[in-house]
């Protein structure tokens, strides 16, 4: 027998998506939900997006194009609590706030350019992170690999090599190529971080970017790797839809600041 369930279709919502960084103007890309079966452009072109520093106006976003509103005047500051107010005609208003924290030294990439191989015959590369970590504060961090080869910029992945503080995050199995973790386990400044790649990066422009990160942000990332594997999971593996983690309170989507610290490696930079 078969039962048609006539569902109201759940009210659209704005989401708001935006990870900014400091010393850069804030982007902010505003989109409604809708209908899975839809096909409809989702931007939003007529809404007004208010930015608060610390309490105080600071001005108003204008629209760009492609869903996304700026204003090259108003630039992120780290340690200065952000507030985002978002309204559009026929949606319910939205806001959100975080703080972006000042960054902390990455400033020495070690390398070794002896060939390794793993247990099933791959071969990989070994490298050590200097990362200048405050033991008495608690921190967030991300990290990511850019390599330039031919002019084609590509984020390369790195995983840890026994590294005991990405192995204590529990993401290494996702294969997500995002390297997300807090401090709880660095008791000292500088801490070395051990890292393997295939890749031999020291034979190209090689930039090793340390996003200092909000907790916000740290929880965003962190949902973001098992709701990116759960799109395709091993065919062996039952894996659980996961929803991403929000702060927009009355809509979806992110907002959520860093700071960045980075270093070059490599002999083909000008």
């Amino acid at each position: 027998m078969i039962v048609d369930i006539d569902l109201p279709d759940a009210p659209d919502k704005l989401v708001v998506n935006c990870l900014f960084e400091t010393g850069q103007p804030f982007e902010v890309h505003l989109s409604h939900s809708q209908n899975v079966l839809k096909e409809d452009t989702t931007y939003i072109v007529d809404g007004t997006v208010e930015i608060y520093g610390n309490g105080s106006y600071l001005g108003n976003l204008g629209y760009v194009g492609d869903g996304i509103y700026s204003n090259d005047l108003i630039e992120a500051q780290p340690e200065t609590t952000y507030k985002l107010v978002v309204t559009a005609p026929g949606y319910d208003g939205v806001w959100a706030e975080d703080a972006a924290p000042a960054p902390s030294l990455i400033d020495t990439v070690y390398y070794d350019t002896t060939v390794l191989y793993n247990s099933e015959g791959s071969d990989y590369y070994r490298y050590q992170l200097r990362i200048w970590d405050d033991p008495a504060t608690t921190d967030f961090y991300e990290l990511i690999c850019k390599q330039v080869v031919k002019n084609s910029v590509s984020v390369d992945r790195v995983r840890g090599d026994n590294e005991k503080v990405l192995n204590n995050e529990g993401d290494e199995g996702f294969y997500s190529g995002v390297s997300v973790f807090k401090d709880e386990l660095i008791d000292a400044a500088p801490y070395l971080m051990r890292l393997k790649a295939q890749n031999r990066f020291w034979q190209n422009k090689t930039t090793f970017y340390l996003l200092s990160t909000s907790e916000t942000m740290y929880k965003y990332r962190k949902s973001w790797i098992r709701h990116n594997y759960a799109q395709s999971p091993d065919i062996l593996e039952q894996t659980e839809p996961v929803t991403l983690f929000s702060n927009i309170n009355g809509g979806y989507g992110i907002f959520a600041g860093y700071s960045s610290s980075s270093i070059k490696i490599g002999d083909d930079w000008e």
